[in-house]
């Protein structure tokens, strides 16, 4: 007889079958459904012990008035990897559309492949040596997602085509990789090497390290997070409310997978801004938002694209 989990290790089990099934799910009704998460049931406003399988959804809309076809399962019967079969319950929150958080008003990254601006997230370096500077591929390179290009790679062009910008200073760099797709939402600027750069935050202090997938998955729910972005420059910090979120992207025909959620803080401008926890360590850069949520790319997902570590 197979040892039965216990709950954490069902979470965790959770987590990742929502974000294999999210797709087919999310084409039950994909004009609606805008994201779905692994979180306590909540029955008449009163949050309950149990897990369910969560649907956000842009408008609510009462069953009676919905096609059979697009009614969300009102559960789902799933085997655990202890070859138990448990029942687990849908919940419905209207959350909004999602949005990308980049914007046309001023900010502190400005690449020539965008008419968007948005905010720079920090410098990182690669087992290369490179330094590079992160944001979004969205604020980097919307020319080329308006074309339907998800990929980039400059294959040698040399011109300083990223401009990147505070109070202080004013720096360029050269657009070097970057990806949109279902797992991550990144472009790296390459910098020169022979300048100094470091990740210092308004207080003074450092950045100290990044967070593991692992920890992410495991530990970040509920802890305190601070984004630091072009309507933040000093910092606002929020509970994190999941940490293995997909979202719907209606506009690019993908699900962003495993993003953190937090309460909506963000606006248009924020996309690629900084996030840090208590420690300091870098947990992400910020994505979007819905009506009620903004979303955050984790830092490992960044690394597991290309690999690197902040400075």
């Amino acid at each position: 007889m197979k040892k039965r989990l216990t709950t954490k290790q069902k979470l965790r089990f959770l987590h990742v079958f929502v974000k294999e099934w999210a797709k087919l799910w999310i084409d039950i009704d994909k004009a609606n459904i805008s994201g779905m998460r692994v979180d306590r049931k909540v029955t008449n406003g009163e949050v309950r012990r149990i897990y369910a399988i969560v649907f956000q959804v842009k408008t609510k809309v009462d069953r009676i008035n919905l096609k059979k076809s697009r009614l969300i399962p009102e559960y789902f019967d799933i085997e655990f990897p202890d070859g138990v079969v448990r029942r687990i319950k849908t919940d419905i929150e209207q959350t909004g559309a999602f949005t990308l958080h980049s914007s046309y008003c001023g900010g502190s990254v400005k690449s020539d492949h965008s008419h968007n601006r948005g905010s720079f997230g920090l410098f990182v370096k690669d087992f290369f040596n490179e330094i590079y500077a992160i944001s979004n591929y969205h604020v980097l390179a919307q020319n080329e997602l308006d074309h339907h290009q998800y990929d980039y790679n400059r294959n040698g062009n040399t011109t300083q085509d990223v401009q990147i910008s505070n109070d202080l200073w004013t720096l360029t760099g050269i657009l070097d990789i970057g990806t949109f797709s279902s797992e991550v939402d990144v472009g790296f600027v390459l910098m020169d090497k022979n300048a100094l750069y470091e990740n210092v935050l308004p207080n003074y202090s450092r950045i100290s390290g990044d967070l593991t997938r692992d920890y992410v998955l495991s530990r970040l729910q509920g802890q305190a997070v601070t984004i630091y972005s072009m309507f933040y420059p000093n910092g606002k910090t929020i509970t994190v409310k999941a940490a293995a979120v997909q979202v719907n992207s209606t506009k690019h025909n993908l699900v962003h997978t495993d993003l953190i959620q937090i309460e909506r803080v963000t606006a248009h401008g924020d996309s690629g801004g900084l996030v840090i926890n208590s420690q300091n360590a870098v947990v992400g850069i910020v994505l979007g938002a819905d009506e009620s949520y903004s979303y955050i790319v984790p830092f490992y997902k960044i690394s597991n694209f290309k690999r690197c570590y902040p400075l």
